[in-house]
């Protein structure tokens, strides 16, 4: 069956869920065959754009940089924990269901240094080339392979800066690896809620005492 073959047989498909009659093999309700055809052709151009897409990323950094902008945030969203007050799982939570956008409102916020500061405008402007790639890549602002790849290496200094901060607080070493730090920071966060807890405990039981 050739692609014209499969594409009226599909029109076919889509008119009969249509409730459209069919009379000696032809459609005979026009109106319900026109909107069959309109779907079909806007279906076609659908998947064709997703396929098109999908060729895009496997094939080129675009893919990388999407990869690359889930440890970002990941990174970002661990800082923004050290440098609240809150350090419980219910906020992480609350930070992991946030857009990126979100989150770096939150790290302008509670921002404890200069270095802090000056990654705002850094996470601005990645924030900016990942939605181009996100959102607009079938438009006329859709971002360009050298941005891509600029956008890439700016990703790298901010994972660099994340990563550094993150293992200044804890005095995290050989974490250098991305894939190494997740766990390391695990069991030292697990370490200092645990340790936390146990202050609290203490200081009820002080309380108890002097009554």
């Amino acid at each position: 069956m050739n692609k014209d073959a499969d594409n009226e047989a599909e029109i076919v498909r889509r008119y009969i869920k249509l409730a459209g009659l069919i009379k000696d093999g032809r459609m005979v309700n026009r109106d319900k065959e026109s909107r069959a055809r309109e779907y079909v052709k806007l279906n076609k151009r659908i998947i064709d754009q997703i396929d098109e897409r999908n060729k895009i990323f496997e094939t080129t950094n675009y893919g990388k940089l999407i990869l690359q902008s889930n440890s970002v945030q990941y990174y970002l969203i661990k800082l923004i924990i050290l440098r609240s007050f809150s350090h419980n799982n219910e906020f992480e939570k609350d930070l992991e269901r946030l857009p990126f956008g979100a989150l770096v409102g939150y790290l302008n916020v509670c921002a404890q240094t200069t270095k802090d500061l000056e990654q705002i405008n850094q996470l601005k402007n990645y924030k900016d080339k990942r939605d181009a790639l996100a959102h607009k890549m079938f438009t006329a602002k859709k971002l360009t392979p050298k941005e891509c790849e600029l956008a890439i290496q700016l990703g790298d200094k901010i994972i660099k800066y994340l990563l550094e901060s993150l293992k200044q607080k804890y005095m995290i070493n050989g974490a250098d690896k991305i894939s190494e730090f997740p766990e390391k920071f695990n069991k030292l966060a697990k370490l200092v809620e645990s340790m936390e807890d146990r202050m609290v405990k203490l200081e009820k039981e002080v309380k108890e005492l002097k009554k």
